[in-house]
């Protein structure tokens, strides 16, 4: 079984703790005023921080209503590490409010981790308006062990995170749980309804401004009054998370009191202290006194007002019986210091997740863990010490590491430098490459145009070489056409030779004509033209 010791409170595997100081609230005390000239100190090296200032007030309200409330504000980084290690180290109260806290980023995983490992009189927890991590939270919430309401409105919680807190469910550690006005929707609802009918402790479950049906909401408040018939204590359901309400309301209304009178408040702490508001063991001694108006609805923040009557009604109750008494221990506080065991030992009564031999073990390792907190003291002042050598060394280590420092600042300007001049470089080559680019398209282009024009001369030398061999394929037909014509015209021209001799021999004429041989006109032609040449000589 694992051990964790952090300010003298012992927890042990995932939901059991121990206060083993023997006087708790003076070392709260003790601690809260350490804590509170630290920061004063803090503060005079920083500076005014109203933010800051916010959280000291509401530090030292928490001391006296056992009600934290820090809510609507703006996380500067003093306030931050101050709520930190206030979380961490200081806080006791019951009811802590965070809620609405911008750069809450800063704060998250811290206070998931003081919730996982101390918190334990934490009772009832706000983040509404909050993005959390909700697997950091979901590991918080399966350790702490008497955590009763959680409200987590408007933390950006979608249907992917509903199988965590249907693991959550799972286990009977909560009876009042708000996810309202996030983006879940039926699918996530169903996960949450299934884990839901394993859970039998459960009596509040808020889904308003979600994006779940009614009939799934109907389907969550059978549930819910299962679980409520389910229960036995000597108050009725409604009225056992009223009382958490009230209890909130009133610890929130002494805190609102502490801003107009802190002295005043803190001189009543000790009544505070003693007299649980919500408990059943402890009935309020006052009588027909009007609780204040300032009651808050955790679940669903609706306005309430709780008159005398009430508080009549609760004083002529008769007294319930031990085993009532003891269901009701379940849902409200058990007392502070030693009476923590006996809450946790009803808890393995009421059918919870210890066993008698883990009671067993909480009760042995007492010892151990007085011997683990000195034993912590001890690691804390060895880790102090080298924690100084360790500073002493850092500075040592800064002087001999100046000079190349200042080497390594000087280097880094002729970088710039030269990376100036690279980038100047490389702004000249991408313009360059630009006209480049720009050059290669109009080649591309004009190649383009040519490589076209070229395949249009090769078309038309293609048609002309084309065009050639068919007018030479006409001149050879002409040629061979001319060839036979003019064998056809010599042919005629002898047979016509030979019918004009055959005429002329039988002195053949007609009246226009008187067929001679041709070579006979011939030779007459020629004779005629001698005669013209010889007489037209002197």
């Amino acid at each position: 079984m694992a051990w964790d010791v952090r300010g003298g409170v012992a927890s042990w595997g995932k939901t059991g703790v121990l206060d083993l100081s023997p006087s708790a609230r003076s070392a709260r005390s003790t601690r809260t005023g350490k804590s509170t000239a630290s920061a004063h100190s803090a503060k005079d090296v920083a500076g005014r921080s109203e933010c800051w200032e916010a959280f000291l007030l509401q530090a030292r309200a928490a001391q006296a209503t056992r009600c934290f409330v820090f809510s609507h504000r703006r996380l500067d980084g003093v306030a931050a590490s101050a709520l930190g290690k206030y979380l961490q180290e200081e806080c006791s109260a019951r009811f802590v409010d965070l809620s609405f806290l911008k750069r809450w980023e800063q704060v998250d995983a811290v206070a998931a981790a003081a919730l996982k490992q101390g918190l334990r009189p934490l009772r009832s927890l706000s983040l509404d308006g909050n993005c959390i991590d909700a697997e950091l939270w979901h590991e918080a919430l399966q350790v702490h062990p008497g955590l009763q309401h959680l409200s987590l409105q408007k933390t950006n919680l979608t249907d992917a995170h509903a199988p965590l807190f249907a693991e959550l469910l799972r286990e009977p550690l909560m009876f009042s749980l708000d996810l309202g006005c996030n983006d879940i929707s039926d699918a996530g609802a169903a996960t949450l309804l299934e884990a839901l009918q394993q859970n039998n402790v459960l009596l509040e479950l808020g889904l308003e401004g979600t994006k779940t049906s009614e009939p799934m909401r109907q389907n969550v408040q059978a549930l819910l009054e299962r679980n409520a018939r389910l229960y036995q204590g000597a108050r009725p359901v409604d009225e056992v998370l009223r009382g958490l309400r009230r209890a909130q309301a009133e610890a929130a209304t002494g805190q609102a009191q502490l801003t107009e009178g802190v002295a005043e408040i803190e001189s009543q702490a000790a009544s505070t202290v003693q007299s649980p508001m919500s408990s059943p063991r402890h009935p309020r001694s006052r009588k027909g006194d009007a609780t204040p108006a300032a009651v808050l609805d955790l679940s669903r923040g609706i306005g309430a007002f709780c008159a005398a009557e009430l508080e009549e009604e609760e004083d002529e109750r008769e007294e319930p019986s031990l085993e009532q008494e003891m269901a009701d221990q379940v849902w409200f506080d058990a007392d502070d210091g030693r009476r923590l065991l006996a809450e946790l030992n009803l808890r393995c009564e009421a059918g919870w997740r210890y066993s008698a031999a883990d009671q067993e073990e909480m009760v042995r390792f007492r010892e151990m863990i007085k011997e683990l907190q000195e034993l912590r003291v001890r690691e804390k002042q060895r880790h102090e010490e080298a924690l100084q050598r360790l500073a002493e060394a850092q500075r040592s280590f800064n002087q001999r590491m100046s000079p190349m420092q200042k080497r390594s600042l000087e280097l880094q300007k002729q970088i710039e430098a030269v990376q100036s001049d690279v980038a100047a470089a490389h702004q000249q080559k991408f313009f360059e490459e630009g006209l480049l680019r720009d050059a290669q398209r109009d080649l591309e282009v004009e190649q383009e145009e040519l490589a076209q024009e070229k395949l249009a001369g090769q078309r038309v030398v293609s048609s002309l070489r084309l065009r050639h061999h068919e007018m030479a394929e006409n001149l050879q037909e002409m040629h061979r056409e001319q060839g036979l014509l003019e064998a056809n015209i010599d042919f005629l021209l002898g047979d016509n030779e030979r019918c004009r001799r055959a005429l002329h021999a039988v002195r053949f004429e007609t009246e226009t004509e008187r067929f001679v041989p041709h070579s006979i006109l011939g030779r007459l032609g020629r004779d005629l033209v001698n005669v013209k040449g010889a007489t037209s000589t002197p």
